[in-house]
C-alpha cells in the first residue's frame, strides 16, 4: 500500500553507479555525487560488493529519480548529497530505492543524524506524474 509523500526538491539522471550506496546523477547543485541516506553496503573488498553494486544499476541506472536532500546537512565527509531516492514505478507511485537496498538484503539500516528516519521509511509512496 502507498502513502502520500512531500514533494521532491530535486530530481535528475543517474549517470554512474559507483558503489551499493553511492552514485552520480545529473540535475545537481554543485555536486553529482550522492551517498543514500542511512544504509550502509558492502565495501569493494567485502562479500557482496558487487551483487549491491549491481542490484542499485539495475534499480536508478539510466533512470530519471527523485531527490529528497538531507535538510540537516545536505552534504556529508565526502561533500556527497546525502539523501532519500525514489524511482517511479507508475503513473502515481515511487519507490524509495534506499528502503529497497535494505530489503533485499544489499544493504543495511545505518541510522545517521540527519532529517531522516528509516525505521519509518515504506516501499511505496504516492508521488503522480
Amino acid at each position: 500500500m502507498a502513502i502520500s509523500m512531500k514533494t521532491m526538491l530535486q530530481t535528475g539522471t543517474v549517470y554512474f553507479i559507483v558503489d551499493g550506496d553511492t552514485f552520480d546523477m545529473s540535475g545537481l547543485p554543485t555536486t553529482d555525487r550522492v551517498r543514500l541516506a542511512d544504509i550502509d553496503s558492502p565495501e569493494s573488498y567485502e562479500s557482496g560488493y558487487q551483487e549491491a553494486k549491481d542490484y542499485l544499476y539495475s534499480l536508478i541506472y539510466g533512470k530519471f529519480v527523485y531527490v529528497d536532500i538531507d535538510d540537516v546537512y545536505g552534504t556529508g565527509y565526502y561533500e556527497r548529497w546525502i539523501c532519500v531516492i525514489y524511482v517511479r514505478i507508475d503513473s502515481d507511485t515511487v519507490m524509495n530505492v534506499n528502503y529497497k537496498m535494505v530489503l533485499d538484503g544489499h544493504a543495511v539500516i545505518d541510522n545517521y543524524y540527519n532529517e531522516f528516519n528509516p525505521y519509518n521509511w515504506k516501499l511505496y509512496y504516492l508521488h503522480k506524474a
